[in-house]
């Protein structure tokens, strides 16, 4: 995967907005050990490496939203998840979340569904660019104990 770029700056007001909503709600994160994402397919790499998360496992192991985890790569989700104390699971809203629900089901964590590939409806919480990143990162912050 290729790592974004960092230090450059962009003179578009939205742009702007957006990564000071970002770093807004990530700088609030309480600790380290808060930074841990688990999400359904690897499509928040990015935001992981821009702001200092990690994505400690995918429930789909592939680049494709098709294919199909065996037994042993769910039971490994469920053990990191008790192992590292993970509160949150996160889902996309372009990608069925019945096996994150099944994990969090087993181990006590809760789904949360963030946009990816996709704004929300006009009148929904992620109708443009900028909603669609503060949705995400708060949804985030929130879900792993760090507010908005």
């Amino acid at each position: 995967m290729n790592t974004p770029r960092r230090g450059r700056v962009s003179t578009n007001p939205s742009c702007s907005s957006r990564n000071s909503a970002s770093r807004t709600g990530v700088r609030e994160m309480p600790r380290r050990s808060a930074r841990v994402l688990i999400t359904n397919h690897d499509a928040f790499g990015y935001f992981a490496a821009r702001y200092d998360f990690e994505v400690a496992v995918t429930i789909i192991p592939s680049g494709s939203t098709l294919a199909e985890p065996s037994a042993a790569d769910v039971a490994a989700v469920i053990d990191l998840i008790g192992e590292e104390g993970v509160p949150s699971i996160f889902s996309e809203t372009t990608v069925s979340d019945d096996l994150a629900q099944q994990i969090a089901d087993e181990t006590g964590a809760e789904v949360h569904v963030l946009y990816s590939g996709s704004l929300s409806e006009a009148d929904g919480p992620a109708s443009t660019y900028v909603d669609y990143i503060r949705y995400n990162v708060t949804t985030i912050a929130e879900a792993l104990g760090g507010g908005m």
